[in-house]
């Protein structure tokens, strides 16, 4: 018989904020912070944004800023089942930019350096550290 794997993890359930304490944006913060990282460093996903923008919220687009996470789904959608046809949002890829370059930059760029004893653990930035991944 196969023995039983280790049960010895901790589960650490954080809330909403937890991000703003290591200064990462927070979920409403993502997108006006990857417009700003886009608008920054010249990328093509700023217009790309507002491309989307226009095309899913055609009413609101010029002053919109969606809700990450409706926005996504938006995008997911878009990407599942109107990839290729005829009036299809152009740019398909947009959901796999944003996850490969845009709100993976802001977070990387703005996370503080974290240390053990405070909680956080400095060998996997932005995680929280249990008693068990202190080693000597």
């Amino acid at each position: 018989m196969a023995r039983a794997p280790s049960r010895k993890w901790e589960t650490y359930f954080l809330g909403a904020g937890f991000s703003r304490s290591v200064g990462l944006p927070n979920t409403a913060e993502l997108l006006t912070e990857v417009h700003a990282l886009a608008s920054r460093e010249g990328l093509a996903l700023e217009d790309h944004l507002r491309s989307a923008y226009r095309y899913f919220y055609p009413e609101e687009a010029s002053s919109f800023v969606p809700e990450a996470v409706d926005f996504f789904s938006v995008l997911r959608a878009n990407e599942d089942v109107a990839r290729g046809m005829p009036g299809a949002f152009e740019h398909a890829s947009l959901l796999n930019d944003l996850r490969l370059h845009g709100y993976t930059a802001p977070l990387r760029e703005g996370a503080r350096p974290t240390h053990p004893e405070r909680g956080l653990d400095e060998r996997r930035p932005n995680r929280a550290a249990g008693p068990r991944d202190h080693h000597e």
